[in-house]
């Protein structure tokens, strides 16, 4: 369970404040330990407020002693030890730290770059050249003899057409189409952005051949389009009169659009696309480079939502596509657009390389060592294992050390497993170097190690974690303190709800039923039953199976929006209200109008007794604990600190 609570004055999302020169000193003492201000500035910081920023530090100070006190009696009564914390505290590290480690990988950077990138498209040219029976050394110089081909002079597609082994190449002539980021991999998309216009790449071995890229033309960055479609599928083995009726019928359901039927009627009955059929055929939104060329076209092609294409054909068959949206390239300013590039940079691969460049640059800094097996023994002792040689180096056993970081060893059984694995996927032959898959075994450990230790080894990283451990705390012992007992001392309740009885009275209320539900029919099914028979609403529950919630309670008409459209008179039921907020419906049936004044039985108020009761709690709390941490400020530091000194 993640927890994110305001203390006032103080968000602990552990972010880290912009922080100019700010002194250690010591600004107050607590019993024998000391909070200095840069802690309190840099908590201060995070939330200033508006207007006299002097008078916002002297309204904080007392917060802020408050919190500390609170979280030195969590540590002091080893709450951090319990199995609970740990555990919670562990998954929150990993997390936090992966998002950190993204930060120093620069993370930001390409995002801004991807965002840069979808402002122009390419038309991407491309030679491929296959490996004929795994001979590379023929591929690499029919590829060579390609390139010295364009350096003569020779157009670009009739090269390619020379000299591509994919039969595709046919059709395409080299020029495949439009793109943008996120279409192909990206150390070939750096590649061919980098290129000059017209320009092309030089040979680039693959694992199953050889490619050349070529920028072939630019464009403005078309953005993204979101559709449905109708599909009637070209499922294979039409004949010529099964195609031309396919044909009929997608022209016949064109024409029924024209007449004005429903698009979505349509796609359920007659689209054969089972992956959108049941969504109103609706594709996800896209960009260039995601589809069939002529799908893009005409899908981008179309003006205004609602507008519908006529029949097209492509491989998969004949389709008419209707516009839902179309969103322009995204600004670098456009957080929403941001946020979803972050993950798309997360999963495609374009971070790992950073991220690996600053997991090596740690190394030293997570306590690598290695052990003493070298490089041919461990291949000897690598090919014993997968392929029972006798090679076995004397003196190497499953558990010699192969390496360590930090106090975590690694040793030889370790990487058994791992090239176990690896031979059992098919990615290793016999016989091979294994230095690189030591590398990546190497690596691998250490990207498992850093998070899980992260605190130890960046400053930032461990201040932001010690934030959250504190704030963690905190809620653990609130909830001890106040919270879970304001709700399990019944007797203390009830005594101080009967010494402030009149401070619970009602505002202008009624006795209702209050139903709600996601499902705007069933909610009106609902509404039409009680309207008849008001004690139907407990059979409401059953029948609808959890999609309508039905209860029965006094409401203060100041808290239902339904309540603002009147008709609030016994025995009437209430006009749907739509929640924006989670997609849901709402009515009340009123059974009896009360008036504002009338006084709340215990029951009725007791959410708000509790809430009082557990200020009363927290001040004794408090109070308790000044006298076990006295606490006494340094004037002279308080007055510099005011005074922005």
């Amino acid at each position: 369970m993640t927890r994110f609570f305001l203390i006032p004055g103080i968000i602990f999302l552990g972010i880290l404040a912009q922080q100019g020169k700010v002194n250690s000193q010591t600004l107050f003492t607590y019993g024998s330990k000391t909070a200095t201000s840069k802690a309190f500035l840099r908590a201060f910081n995070k939330n200033p407020g508006e207007g006299d920023r002097r008078k916002a530090m002297e309204e904080y100070l007392p917060l802020y002693i408050n919190y500390v006190l609170k979280v030195q009696d969590a540590y002091d009564k080893r709450l951090d030890t319990l199995p609970v914390q740990q555990q919670e505290l562990m998954n929150y590290k990993v997390q936090l730290a992966e998002g950190f480690i993204a930060e120093k990988s620069g993370a930001e950077a390409l995002v801004d770059e991807a965002i840069a990138r979808m402002q122009e498209e390419v038309l991407l040219g491309h030679i491929y050249i296959g490996y004929n029976n795994g001979d590379t050394a023929a591929a690499i110089k029919r590829a060579q003899e390609a390139i010295a081909q364009l350096k003569a002079g020779k157009n670009w597609s009739d090269v390619a057409l020379q000299y591509s082994t994919d039969e595709a190449v046919k059709g395409h002539k080299g020029v495949i189409g439009w793109i943008g980021p996120f279409v192909i991999p990206y150390t070939y998309e750096t590649l061919v952005y980098g290129l000059p216009k017209g320009g092309y790449s030089t040979p680039q071995r693959a694992s199953e051949g050889v490619h050349i890229f070529s920028k072939r033309d630019t464009r403005p960055g078309t953005g993204t389009v979101q559709v449905a479609q109708i599909l009637i599928a070209d499922i294979g083995g039409l004949t010529a009169d099964d195609r031309k009726q396919r044909a009929r019928l997608a022209d016949s359901l064109y024409d029924a659009l024209q007449k004005g039927s429903s698009f979505q009627n349509l796609v359920a009955e007659f689209s054969e696309d089972r992956s959108t059929k049941y969504q109103a055929g609706e594709l996800q939104p896209f960009g260039t480079g995601s589809y069939d060329p002529v799908f893009e076209a005409t899908a981008f092609g179309l003006k205004n939502p609602g507008d519908y294409s006529k029949p097209f054909v492509t491989a998969y068959g004949w389709h008419i596509l209707k516009l839902i949206s179309k969103t322009p390239p995204p600004a670098k300013t456009n957080e929403e657009a941001r946020s979803l590039l972050r993950q798309k940079v997360a999963v495609d691969g374009r971070l790992e390389n950073s991220r690996e460049a600053y997991v090596k640059s740690k190394m030293t800094a997570m306590k690598f060592k290695a052990g003493v097996v070298t490089p041919s023994q461990l291949q000897a002792f690598t090919d014993s294992v997968l392929y029972n040689t006798e090679k076995r180096p004397a003196g190497l056993t499953n558990k010699t050390v192969l390496f360590s970081i930090g106090k975590t060893t690694y040793t030889l059984e370790d990487w058994t497993a791992f090239v176990r694995v690896q031979a059992m996927s098919g990615s290793m032959e016999a016989g091979e170097k294994i230095g690189d898959r030591y590398e990546d075994f190497k690596l691998g450990k250490a990207s498992e190690y850093l998070p899980e230790h992260l605190d130890e080894i960046e400053p930032d990283f461990a201040l932001q974690f010690k934030e959250f451990k504190d704030a963690n705390l905190l809620f653990d012992a609130m909830e001890r303190n106040v919270w879970n007992k304001a709700m399990e001392d019944t007797a203390g309740l009830k005594k101080y709800y009967d010494a402030h009885k009149d401070k619970y009275r009602w505002e202008e209320n009624v006795l209702a039923i209050l139903v709600t539900g996601s499902d705007s029919m069933l909610v009106v099914n609902a509404r039409t039953r009680l309207a008849n028979d008001k004690s139907e609403w407990r059979k409401l529950n059953e029948e609808f199976e959890g999609k309508v919630y039905a209860d029965s309670s006094r409401y203060e008409l100041t808290a239902f929006a339904w309540a603002r459209g009147g008709n609030i008179v016994p025995g009437n039921c209430t006009n749907l209200e739509h929640n924006d907020m989670d997609n849901s419906f709402s009515f009340a049936c009123i059974l009896e109008k009360g008036k504002a004044g009338d006084p709340r039985n215990f029951e009725e108020a007791r959410g708000f007794v509790a809430s009082d009761y557990q200020q009363i709690l927290e001040t004794e709390w408090i109070s308790r604990l000044k006298k076990k941490y006295p606490v006494k400020v340094v004037d002279a530091e308080w007055k510099k600190l005011v005074a922005g000194k």
